[in-house]
């Protein structure tokens, strides 16, 4: 089987596991009724017995009043790209930690 190939706790695992989500209702914001929902999305990807290596979220709809501290996930490195200029819009990227992860290309929020 096709995957990814790397050591988690000292074993060689096939860690193929990607999720991508509609971000829409994730709003982190404190008067938010949905604040819970990062919360829960981040237990549930961590407290499986392999975990899933990289987490597509679209139509996140966060701007910059949104902190990463709000929507980061413990053992994660989090890329976002936030749509400024109008409504709707954005995405993020949880990457597990096991993985090497740079942040080379950055584009417009337009």
């Amino acid at each position: 089987s096709s995957g990814i190939n790397a050591e988690y706790g000292g074993r060689g695992v096939n860690c193929s596991k990607i999720l991508l989500l509609n971000g829409r209702s994730l709003n982190p914001s404190a008067t938010s009724k949905a604040k819970w929902k990062m919360r829960f999305l981040g237990e549930q990807i961590t407290n499986l017995e392999y975990p899933i290596m990289a987490v597509g979220l679209i139509e996140t709809c966060w701007d910059s009043r949104v902190e990463d501290a709000q929507v980061s996930v413990p053992g994660y490195s989090l890329f976002r790209s936030n749509r400024e200029t109008r409504a709707g819009g954005g995405c993020a990227l949880l990457i597990h930690s096991s993985l090497i992860t740079t942040d080379k290309l950055s584009w417009g929020g337009g």
